[in-house]
């Protein structure tokens, strides 16, 4: 970096490199001390040190990065990062919050990326080779959203103990199929379902999980057709009472009328209305950017602190869970509901989720030990 760049910039916060591709390893990052540079390098370094993206992905190496102990946001997007480009002190940068690395060519990332703990956001969207995520970090009770939206090789999701300590959690795995023909949707659901009822403080409010699929557990007890699920609050005096747990099956449509009531962008969302007055209720929202390749599923988890007491309400209060889809007029494929499911969840149902995985596992085993001559 020119130094007589350096006085110009002092105290920024976010480095982007967005579409540039580097290269020559030498010249990658330069390691610099407190300094956290502009949202665009396009315009200060125009000398060539950083071409614009190559489709064709070569092996470049990030110089150390753990001087930008600043760094509030990075984003790598589409920088033809290859496995072993990101040095392992990328774990150093202790003010992170917001890592993009969207488009890039890894399998694998640094385990160090776990103590990244002001993490709030990270993005792998279309990190089409990339198989495995490393554990993820425990933000000391902020919300945090994962996206690896189009990572289509990666095929094992993550322990959801990364939730511990977390207040909100967003992971949002459209088109990720080989996640789901190496673990199964209903195995992760299961997964997760059972570290919230078991193992997961009361400090976290909700977890939401999209990933591919197009069925919906049996394990859910309460199912309708459509979009709309009621239920009756438990009472106050069930100390066992965790949460609800719902799943909605989404599939891809076609010729969205262009009269789409309330537009909202591209996206999925839910509320739940426990006051049918005043729709009071937590409200979810996610956007879908791309197109949905085939039907996907989408769980939600949520934590007793989201109701009211029932003492303040009748002794039969219904709870409404409504998933809806939002489209821009015009829009030419989106998803729609199809199906959905709640069920109350209690400290004692982890007992009955082991079972259940076990089975499930039992019996994916035995169908992927027949072979067909």
């Amino acid at each position: 970096m020119p130094s007589s760049i350096i006085p110009l910039i002092p105290n920024l916060k976010e480095i982007d490199m967005s579409g540039i591709s580097m290269r020559d390893m030498s010249s990658a990052l330069v390691p610099v001390k407190n300094i956290e540079l502009p949202r665009s390098w396009h315009s200060i370094f125009s000398f060539g040190l950083f071409p614009r993206k190559n489709p064709d992905p070569v092996n470049l190496v990030l110089a150390s990065l753990k001087d930008l102990r600043f760094l509030k946001r990075l984003n790598l997007e589409d920088c033809n990062l290859c496995e072993g480009a990101i040095p392992e002190d990328i774990g150093l940068l202790s003010s992170l919050e917001d890592l993009n690395l969207d488009g890039n060519h890894f399998v694998s990332l640094p385990a160090s990326i776990s103590g990244l703990s002001k993490l709030c956001r990270f993005t792998l969207k279309n990190c089409k080779r990339l198989q495995k995520l490393p554990s993820l970090p425990s933000n000391g009770g902020l919300c945090f959203r994962v996206n690896t939206q189009n990572c289509t090789s990666l095929k094992i999701f993550p322990d959801p103990q990364w939730m511990c300590g977390v207040t909100e959690t967003w992971f949002t795995s459209f088109n990720c199929f080989s996640l789901v023909d190496h673990q199964g949707s209903s195995f992760i659901i299961y997964l997760t379902l059972k570290k919230f009822v078991q193992e997961i403080p009361r400090s976290l409010i909700s977890f939401s999980i999209v990933i591919p699929g197009s069925e919906i557990p049996e394990w859910f007890n309460n199912q309708s057709v459509g979009d709309l699920l009621i239920e009756t609050l438990p009472s106050d005096s069930n100390t066992k009472f965790v949460g609800f747990a719902l799943c909605a099956l989404f599939v891809p449509v076609h010729e969205i009328s262009a009269t789409a009531e309330e537009p909202m962008g591209h996206s999925i969302y839910f509320h739940c209305r426990y006051d049918l007055e005043t729709n009071a209720g937590p409200i979810f929202i996610i956007p879908v950017d791309d197109d949905v390749a085939s039907d996907h599923l989408w769980l939600i988890l949520l934590s007793r602190q989201h109701f009211p007491l029932k003492s303040n309400w009748g002794p039969e209060t219904e709870i409404r869970f409504h998933f809806k889809v939002r489209s821009e007029p015009g829009k030419k494929t989106l998803v729609k509901g199809k199906k959905c499911g709640v069920r109350a969840l209690y400290e004692q149902d982890a007992e009955e989720l082991n079972r259940t995985m076990k089975q499930y596992s039992d019996r994916k085993n035995s169908n992927s030990s027949h072979i067909i001559i």
